[in-house]
């Protein structure tokens, strides 16, 4: 009888904690504040700031921000050419009134960090005007994102493989 009280406590099970910090992680990276996370999830500012005194939590919430900003800047990288042909086109156009061309040209020069393209890729074609594409480095943000992702699994998997195995007598 007391195996069914104790099934019934108000303490969360292992189970109910992990779903909740999940959501609390999910809710962190959402929002701006503790306090907004906190109320969007449903807990109190309390059980946020008391989640984030635990080390694995810290570390898990760390991950999920290193995650974040590597799918960022993926986006940041596929995003660059089309930016820059806007640019351009602004800075080109016709219809463009002069100070629009000008801060166009200014934002280009501004930002080129003076890259002068050494291995023949202004002539490519789809590449008209000398717009340089960054495919290399698209490719090495997407392979550091796969590799994030697969140690997250491993780590993941490690963490349910040593949680269920029993401890070897010392």
């Amino acid at each position: 009888m007391t195996e069914v009280a104790e099934n019934h406590s108000s303490k969360p099970t292992s189970r109910a904690k992990a779903r909740r910090q999940e959501q609390a992680l999910d809710a962190l990276a959402n929002h701006p504040t503790q306090e907004k996370a906190a109320q969007a999830i449903g807990v109190s500012s309390r059980t946020i700031r008391r989640y984030l005194q635990e080390p694995e939590f810290q570390a898990r919430l760390r991950q999920r921000g290193e995650e974040k900003k590597l799918h960022r800047d993926a986006l940041l990288l596929e995003a660059a050419p089309w930016a820059a042909a806007v640019m351009r086109s602004l800075m080109v156009g016709p219809e463009a009134p002069a100070h629009v061309k000008f801060k166009a040209a200014k934002y280009i020069l501004d930002n080129s960090n003076g890259y002068q393209p050494t291995d023949g890729r202004r002539n490519v074609p789809g590449n008209e005007g000398g717009i340089i594409l960054l495919p290399d480095r698209l490719a090495a943000a997407r392979q550091r994102l796969a590799k994030h992702r697969e140690a997250e699994k491993q780590r993941a998997a490690g963490a349910t493989f040593s949680a269920i195995t029993p401890a070897e007598p010392k």
